[in-house]
């Protein structure tokens, strides 16, 4: 709009002073300066005003009701967006499970000495099997006592020097195996029960191999089967393994599966009741695929599940290559199991020793302790920690965040007990293998775990005859 009326302005100056120049050469007048002033300034800009005016003062009218329209815009976005997340928010839920066996082991030992050391600030040790690109020993969280087991493992010839990383996750998940021995033995038995009541298919094919239920079986035509009992039923045994996302195209499933069907075979379970599944996650997205296998799992109101997660890099061609990126490499080897299953599911001669909820969708925790009736038990009052953190203490955004997580319950920061620096740099299940040391908090107590990386979600151990709300 300026250039328009500058542009009216001289084109009117141009008029005005080319009549005024011939008409005072006309009257052979001598102007002054306060002629020159008068018809070559004050003049042309008279015109040019009441020229332009009308459209001056229409523009301004319109950019007033623009401004005013843009304004209102402005308030009622901003109104929108203070209350969508009250209309949008997903309601508070939580998913349940229960635990009927869990074991861990790490560097600092197994299951509650694992919690111990974490207490104790333990520091890793010198490794003199590793070494970085000067040849020097580096410090590790190395499972010494695996060391001597795979020394007597017969199958470790299998192997080459290159493979040692898969070795030692090999031993360890067979380890836990061993460790969930007592418990597989009775939901083998629930499962071959339960086949025989519900499902004739699979009770036909334990009956043509009538070795899977009992051993000492003998053919005697003349002695009726004994009738079967009614039992809740069960499907399958889903056997979930959880390694970190690099092993993608190393890990041997094959081997593994073979492995994983052989022991569960063990206990006469037909190979029709078991489900084996890797998967293979890395530190972006492991804590949100966990809690997705979870909630599957608290879905199946049929089988029950038995998870190991594993990672090793005590291995000298992991060292060689991570080492290249860093001269002080941390690495860190851990193994995890539980079996677990929905509280729908009821298993012969089994209780779980502890039950396993997810709340989701809660960003005011204080709210939901005070709610159940939570903050009257005597843990808020004593200085053990009973809440177990994945994330990274040193990192200001993170212990700010969890002030204010935290700042209205009665969660005291030496209620907090870090878990990060007890693995070092081995971190693509780090979070998770935090997440499953909760079953090893002392009983009799609600431990919880919380990462900043998903602040509306909330987990909690908690003892059996704790009544706890569904949702």
């Amino acid at each position: 709009m300026i250039k328009w009326v500058m542009g009216t302005f001289v084109s009117i100056f141009i008029l005005v002073s080319t009549a005024i120049i011939f008409y005072w050469r006309d009257i052979q007048h001598d102007p002054d300066t306060a002629d020159m002033l008068a018809f070559f300034v004050f003049l042309p800009l008279a015109i040019t005003l009441l020229l332009t005016s009308p459209f001056i003062i229409y523009s301004a009218v319109q950019r007033y009701k623009k401004r005013q329209e843009e304004q209102k815009q402005q308030e009622q976005a901003a109104l929108a967006q203070q209350q969508t997340p009250e209309e949008k928010a997903e309601p508070v839920r939580t998913v349940a499970l229960n635990l009927y066996s869990g074991y861990s082991q790490h560097a600092f030992g197994e299951n509650e000495q694992i919690v111990e050391e974490l207490k104790n600030f333990t520091s890793p040790e010198l490794d003199h099997q590793l070494l970085n690109a000067y040849g020097l020993p580096i410090l590790s969280y190395r499972i010494k006592d695996l060391d001597d087991e795979i020394e007597l493992d017969d199958d470790a010839d299998e192997y080459s020097v290159d493979s040692q990383r898969s070795l030692r996750m090999r031993r360890l998940v067979q380890q836990q195996l061993v460790q969930h021995s007592d418990v597989l033995m009775q939901i083998a038995e629930h499962l071959k029960q339960s086949a025989l009541f519900y499902d004739s298919e699979l009770a036909y094919q334990y009956r043509m191999h009538p070795g899977w239920s009992d051993p000492n079986h003998q053919e005697d035509e003349s002695l009726e089967p004994e009738p079967v009992q009614p039992v809740a039923r069960l499907n399958r045994i889903n056997i979930h393994v959880v390694l970190a996302e690099d092993l993608l195209h190393l890990w041997n499933e094959m081997d593994s599966q073979q492995m994983i069907m052989e022991f569960i075979q063990d206990f006469q379970v037909i190979p029709e009741q078991i489900h084996i599944e890797h998967h293979y996650w890395g530190s972006k997205n492991a804590y949100q695929d966990w809690f997705e296998l979870l909630e599957q799992t608290a879905a199946q109101t049929e089988d029950v599940s038995l998870i190991v997660l594993v990672d090793s890099e005590i291995d000298q061609g992991v060292i060689d290559e991570k080492t290249w990126l860093t001269d002080h490499y941390l690495p860190a080897e851990f193994v995890s199991s539980c079996i677990v299953a929905s509280t729908a599911v009821q298993i012969n001669q089994l209780e779980p020793f502890k039950m396993l909820q997810l709340v989701l969708n809660e960003k005011n925790i204080a709210h939901y302790l005070q709610q159940h009736q939570m903050t009257e038990l005597a843990q808020f009052d004593q200085e053990q920690p009973f809440v177990l953190m994945p994330d990274d203490p040193t990192q200001i955004k993170v212990v700010k965040q969890i002030e204010q997580s935290f700042a209205e319950s009665q969660i005291e920061t030496h209620h907090f007990l870090y878990t990060k620096q007890s693995i070092g740099h081995t971190q693509h299940l780090s979070k998770v293998f935090s997440f499953m040391l909760g079953m090893h908090l002392p009983e009799g107590i609600i431990s919880m775990i919380y990462s900043t990386e998903h602040p509306a979600t909330h987990v909690l151990f908690m003892p059996v005859s704790h009544e706890t709300p569904q949702g």
